[in-house]
């Protein structure tokens, strides 16, 4: 583990050599602090840290101790934040300078980089997807420095690292090194297995439902995550598209983390806003011309306009009814009537058919006059004609 207990870059238990030589020299000017007394931090610094691509920052390491501008510190909390620091194994040793100010103390930590013995081999434990050569590949970089040290670990775990990146595989990390003091070098890896992947129902006010209106299997069959594979992040954009054309949710979000019983593993919540199960539209309208004064009038008073209804998930298992109704005139509709029906099942072979097969039934009937059939400028008046169309289709 890395400073504070966070995962930054672990060298696996390794403690600090040499520190009972100086056990009495790691916190210096505390002759002004008697006894366990607290004081006040008023800024931490960091002497000597080294940097670079993969290496803790300062913020990293600084994140989880005792000490923090505005805290106040007890002698026993400093010497924890030093306990801390060197547990990481990065460094052969950790010193604290605390410097009176005008109203507190300003905490130095001054670092000493820990050298190893140089690389005599490298091997990954714990992957499943590495390819074969890539602890050749570590192993030929390692070498061109004479001492394995911090630096030669980091970029070890940016070569790693950065082809899991490049997989999409955004858990995939090393935990810490063994064996630096043989010089062969052994990378313990998490991949970020899934172990579970729930489904979180939350309702307009954003808390969490127990229970959602669509049945889980219906949401379950759209995603590529499967219990014991490894997380990837293509499979989460390809989780949001599909639960997305669904037209069952309002929002969707795919939430990796890391899993309560094994913090190596990872579990994904599926979370979850739905729609409006049901939906009905009325759109009314009349014409209107300019009267005998030009101000507008209505030309009729009867209304014409549509009537639609939806409903997107029938039973809970994703089945859409659509029906719509349309006239210019509700008070004497038959003159025109129009309607259309539509009926769509998804997965009509079952969940498992790879092709996800859809059903789709569709009635509908039209009723307009002709257009062509009309007498023209200098013409006797011809009768009106309607045109009646009535059909249905059925789509696999």
């Amino acid at each position: 583990g890395g400073a504070g207990g966070n995962p930054v870059f672990g060298i696996g238990k390794a403690l600090a050599e040499g520190d009972d030589d100086n056990s009495d020299e790691e916190v210096e000017s505390e002759e002004e602090m008697e006894g366990d007394e607290k004081f006040l931090c008023e800024g931490v610094k960091a002497v000597n840290l080294v940097a670079g691509p993969g290496i803790p920052t300062q913020a990293e390491l600084f994140e989880g101790l005792n000490c923090q501008p505005g805290a106040m510190v007890s002698r026993k909390q400093l010497s924890e934040d030093l306990s801390t620091l060197l547990s990481t194994g990065l460094f052969q040793n950790v010193d604290a300078n605390v410097q009176p100010t005008g109203k507190g103390y300003i905490v130095e930590f001054t670092f000493r980089e820990k050298v190893w013995p140089g690389m005599v081999e490298f091997k990954v434990s714990g992957a499943t997807v590495l390819p074969d050569n890539i602890e050749e590949q570590v192993l030929k970089e390692a070498r061109k420095s004479k001492y394995t040290t911090v630096r030669v670990l980091a970029a070890a775990k940016n070569i790693i690292e950065g082809h899991y990146q490049e997989k999409g595989l955004t858990f995939g990390t090393i935990s810490h090194f063994d064996g630096m003091e043989t010089g062969k070098v052994l990378a313990h890896i998490i991949e970020g297995e899934i172990t579970s992947v729930n489904l979180v129902y939350i309702d307009n006010a954003g808390n969490t439902a127990p229970t959602g209106s669509t049945n889980p299997r219906v949401v379950r069959r759209e995603l590529p995550f499967r219990v014991g594979q490894l997380y990837n992040v293509e499979d989460a954009k390809r989780a949001l598209r599909d639960i997305f054309l669904l037209q069952l949710f309002d929002n969707v979000q795919v939430v990796p983390k890391p899993d309560d019983a094994d913090p190596q593993k990872v579990a994904v919540d599926i979370v979850l806003k739905e729609r409006a199960l049901k939906t009905a539209e009325v759109e009314l309208e009349w014409g209107i011309a300019p009267g005998e004064k030009g101000r507008p009038d209505l030309v009729s008073a009867r209304p014409g306009g549509s009537v639609f209804l939806e409903h997107r998930n029938l039973q809970g298992e994703g089945r859409q009814l659509y029906g719509s109704v349309s006239t210019s005139n509700f008070l004497s509709p038959q003159d025109d009537l129009g309607f259309k029906l539509e009926y769509v099942r998804p997965y009509l072979w079952g969940d498992k058919d790879p092709n996800r097969t859809n059903l789709n039934v569709s009635a509908f009937n039209s009723r307009k006059l002709s257009p062509v059939f009309t007498g023209g400028p200098f013409s006797d008046e011809v009768p009106s004609i309607w045109v009646d169309r009535a059909g249905a289709k059925v789509t696999i």
